[in-house]
This record gives structure tokens, sequence and C-alpha cells, in this order.
């Protein structure tokens, strides 16, 4: 699952009060972000992030492998059929 524009507008402002724009409201402390993830984001608006989360205008970003092997976390109903409004969960194949 990625990140959607609205959800890191949120975490950059949430980061930047803490760290403030540019990193440093605090002595001694030098904030890093990157994203780690199995494909490079795209479309990504950076526009009202603090700089010191994409530095040049670029975001660090870091590869996630994914194995076949994996199972993902699913939101189900009680019969374990997906269900994005389920109130349970249930563990299947990726």
């Amino acid at each position: 699952m990625g990140w959607s524009n609205k959800q890191m507008k949120s975490k950059a402002a949430r980061l930047k009060e803490i760290f403030g724009t540019v990193g440093d409201k605090w002595k001694n402390v030098t904030p890093h972000f990157l994203m780690m993830s199995p494909r490079r984001p795209e479309k990504l608006n950076i526009e009202n992030w603090p700089v010191w989360m994409a530095p040049q205008q670029k975001v660090k970003w870091l590869p996630l492998p994914i194995t076949d092997n994996l199972n993902k976390v699913t939101r189900c109903n009680s019969d374990g059929k997906a269900d994005k409004n389920g109130n349970y969960w249930t563990k299947k194949r990726r």
C-alpha cells in the first residue's frame, strides 16, 4: 500500500511542527526523513513539506524488497470475506 498525497501532507505538517521548516527547532537534533517502499513513489506533492524532508526537492528513498512468500493483513467480515467496512481481520497470501 502506498502513501497518498493527503497522508503525506498531514505527516509533513506534524513533522514540521516538531522539527521546524528547516529542521533547526531543537539544538543538537538533526531530523532525517526517507521513504521505503517496493516501488519509488510517483506523483508525490512535496510542495508544503519542510525543506529538510526533501533536500534539493528530492525525497530520499530506499527500495523495500518483497518476497513471494509474504502474507498481508486484510479487513474482512465475520465470514472471512474481504470487506473494507468489516470489523475483522484475516491473513492472506500476497
